[in-house]
């Protein structure tokens, strides 16, 4: 339905959907749940939002998995988006979406009291990035539109980033992984982040 919600997992559930397409003012969402984290598995689906972002971790934490999906949010929104509950502020979104052979067109992020964590497993992400940890597998892509800010960031290769645009890239600097400033195809630039003591 384009007026409710295409997928909604909610109170500590587990949610398998396959071969279909999810279309609401949010594609699919774990909703606060409250002991156990939520699981969803998404497998060969289209998840499309007409008004928010395509999947929401809306104040809810746990795990999805998205097997061979694309991601189509509405104009402005994010794809993949972790934050507190509108209805219930206290519930803070906490989220890990773990992408194989996926598409996702837009924006991944967390707002600033929240967590996201993508793991890209021959996928490709084609948007702006915020407040992400990031894992790009051998074989995947991001495609930066804008400036964006990475938590933490494990890449296979450096080839596996790009930009459309120019653009800076900050990440934060972890042990055993990339160091330094990088210039990108496209004209963007990683660039490490300092963080506060």
């Amino acid at each position: 339905s384009s007026r409710g919600e295409g997928a909604v997992l909610c109170n500590d559930g587990f949610l398998s959907i396959f071969g279909s397409i999810l279309r609401g003012t949010v594609g699919a969402k774990i909703w606060q749940p409250v002991s156990q984290p939520g699981n969803m598995k998404l497998s060969d689906c289209t998840i499309v939002s007409t008004v928010d972002s395509a999947f929401v971790f809306d104040g809810g934490y746990g795990i999805v998995t998205m097997e061979n999906c694309t991601l189509l949010p509405a104009l402005g929104q994010c794809a993949i988006e972790s934050r507190r509950c509108p209805q219930h502020y206290d519930h803070i979104g906490n989220g890990t979406a773990i992408l194989k052979d996926c598409t996702v067109y837009g924006d991944a992020g967390a707002a600033d009291d929240c967590s996201l964590s993508l793991r890209l497993e021959h996928s490709i992400i084609q948007g702006k990035l915020h407040h992400v940890n990031v894992t790009v597998g051998y074989g995947s892509r991001i495609v930066f539109t804008g400036d964006s800010q990475i938590e933490t960031l494990t890449v296979d290769t450096l080839d596996s980033l790009t930009s459309i645009c120019p653009c800076t890239i900050t990440y934060v600097p972890m042990d055993g992984g990339i160091q330094g400033t990088y210039d990108l195809p496209g004209g963007g630039r990683l660039v490490p982040r300092e963080i506060a003591p």
